[in-house]
């Protein structure tokens, strides 16, 4: 969502809108608040934080009409969200891993600090930009960027993927992220991932927000049509976890569980654990790494998640 907002920017200002980090940083906030649901709400509210005068105003509709028609249908249309690594991976420079954990705020919030680190204010002439670009460039060691993101890049990768049921979409706010998981009630969800990778299942139980106690849940997963495997985790109401969508709900901290793909094409589906489930909410990550090879195996432990063991 981040990147869209920051792809927008650059559209108001290849057409001469003046846009500066902290209203950026602004219009990442009504963001979060309005979401992308209501488009109209989201034009008008941008509007105020990002145009000034009339003509920017008259400007900043006719980009915002073109940049998200042609945006959003492609985002949707794609991966659900943007690659991310896992969380045990980290970069060795604070600018890293703001990019790679989708902190594009907090990019926004560093460029600032840099740019009045480098006295950006003392730009008298149109010939000094250069000049203060590649002093807040340095300051922000992005010359190292590429090396480290390429060698990070070479140990995994990671990415949400949408499930063919779109109408079973949620999102999730989570602390300042907000995540794409599928609802799993009376119904199943089928995926389909193709070539040798890893995929880890992110699950959380839906209860009403009074609950306090922890709760059970699960799940059944079937790969390429072999015998279901029950999944099942318990845990305690998250804090910090809500959704738009139902505001009534509160949700559990979320159980893990990782398996690894051989070659082919593969359709992994999920099933309640009986009819009379309550709600899980299901998120699905492929992992691709670099020692992914053989046949399909459970790849590892997480804290409270029981052992899998899938040849596939």
């Amino acid at each position: 969502m981040e990147r869209v907002l920051t792809d927008f920017v650059k559209a108001l200002r290849n057409v001469n809108i003046r846009v500066s980090p902290a209203e950026t940083l602004d219009a990442t906030e009504v963001l979060e608040k309005v979401g992308f649901e209501n488009r109209e709400l989201l034009k008008n509210t941008l509007s105020l934080t990002l145009s000034k005068t009339p003509e920017e105003k008259e400007k900043f509709n006719i980009c915002f009409n073109d940049f998200f028609r042609e945006k959003l249908s492609s985002e949707e249309a794609a991966i659900t969200e943007p690659p991310s690594i896992s969380s045990e991976q980290h970069a060795n420079s604070e600018l890293a891993n703001q990019l790679l954990e989708d902190s594009y705020s907090d990019v926004q919030l560093s460029i600032s600090k840099a740019g009045e680190e480098a006295e950006i204010r003392e730009i008298k002439y149109f010939t000094q930009r250069s000049v203060f670009s590649r002093r807040i460039l340095d300051i922000m060691w992005v010359g190292n960027l590429e090396e480290e993101l390429a060698v990070l890049g070479k140990i995994i990768w990671c990415g949400s993927i949408a499930a063919d049921e779109k109408d079973k979409k949620e999102i999730l706010n989570i602390g300042e992220k907000r995540r794409t998981y599928y609802q799993l009630h009376n119904n199943e969800l089928n995926y389909h991932i193709k070539g040798a990778m890893g995929f880890e299942v992110i699950s959380r139980r839906a209860v009403p927000k009074k609950i306090t106690k922890s709760k059970k849940f699960g799940y059944q997963i079937v790969i390429d049509g072999k015998e279901p495997v029950r999944i099942e985790h318990e845990g305690r109401i998250s804090k910090g976890v809500a959704s738009s969508q139902h505001p009534g709900h509160g949700y559990t901290k979320s159980g893990s569980s990782i398996y690894k793909l051989g070659k082919g094409d593969h359709h992994i589906q999920l099933l309640p654990l009986k009819s009379t489930s309550s709600p899980v909410l299901i998120r699905l990550i492929i992992k691709q790494q670099t020692h992914s090879s053989g046949d399909g195996v459970f790849m590892k432990d997480l804290e409270n998640s029981e052992k899998v063991h899938i040849k596939i």
